[in-house]
């Protein structure tokens, strides 16, 4: 009996998800429209609305868009006979501190690889910089700084964050390699090691080239697969995420390259 209730809760919620009953309503009344409809330009809007409803619902379309941005550096191999980094650079994007401030507790989102690794390499490396960069980047309730809030983990869990350095001012990619660059001025032959998500990889790496720093990419919080050609699934709501993600990471990659913010367009290792 356990066994029949389990799955029936799994396909009740698979049916009454949002997003899920979202994607059934949109394909069932642009079909019929399709079908009912004598009207040519609605038909053409039905087809179009059912094909890329069908596509983001059933098919890892944001994988496809997210995987060259996420391969495009492989994962970080640090070796041990190497010599040890300048210090390491975390950019922020994964707390929120608006929550976290509401809630008395670091209220840490899907990202949570970069504080993860931040800890372990603050460890691995006892005597060089850590810097968690991260300020706030909306336009309102600004006085909420993420890397405050980073401070708060890094108490909560038992660490002095004197071992760490928060930059609490930047508010994008750029304004991270410019603050940590006032803290640190880049120097020849020094070698930074950078953490920041898999898919934002590319573009971080080319502002702080810009900004003079030679880095050696760590990327984290990997979402697709590398061999991920085609695989079928049922998810509206995660199909729009994985595509807005993605595109805007794209957008950003032209966006800084045209505002001369970034090395190159698509950097590479």
């Amino acid at each position: 009996m356990e066994d029949v209730l389990f799955v029936a809760s799994k396909l009740f919620w698979f049916v009454v998800q949002p997003g899920n009953l979202l994607a059934f309503l949109i394909i069932f009344c642009t079909g019929f429209g399709i079908v009912r409809s004598r009207n040519r330009w609605l038909v053409r809007a039905n087809v179009l609305l059912l094909g890329l409803t069908s596509a983001l619902t059933f098919l890892p379309v944001g994988s496809w868009i997210e995987g060259p941005l996420e391969q495009r550096f492989p994962p970080a191999v640090l070796q041990e006979s190497a010599p040890g980094p300048a210090g390491v650079i975390v950019l922020g994007g994964v707390i929120d501190p608006i929550a976290t401030t509401a809630s008395g507790m670091p209220s840490v989102g899907g990202g949570a690889e970069r504080v993860l690794e931040m800890l372990y390499l603050a460890r691995l490396y006892p005597a060089v910089p850590v810097i968690y960069t991260g300020g706030s980047g909306r336009l309102t309730n600004t006085e909420h700084r993420e890397a405050d809030a980073a401070r708060l983990l890094v108490e909560r869990i038992g660490i002095d964050p004197g071992r760490f350095i928060f930059e609490s001012n930047a508010r994008n990619t750029f304004e991270n390699a410019s603050r940590v660059a006032d803290l640190y001025p880049p120097k020849p032959g020094d070698v930074w090691i950078l953490v920041t998500s898999a898919a934002h990889m590319p573009r971080s790496v080319g502002v702080f080239r810009r900004a003079g720093f030679k880095v050696a990419p760590y990327p984290v919080d990997y979402k697709t697969k590398k061999d991920e050609n085609f695989s079928f699934r049922f998810d509206l709501a995660g199909g729009l995420s994985g595509v807005s993600s993605a595109i805007r990471e794209w957008i950003g990659l032209f966006a800084y390259r045209l505002m001369g913010r970034t090395s190159e367009l698509f950097p590479a290792p």
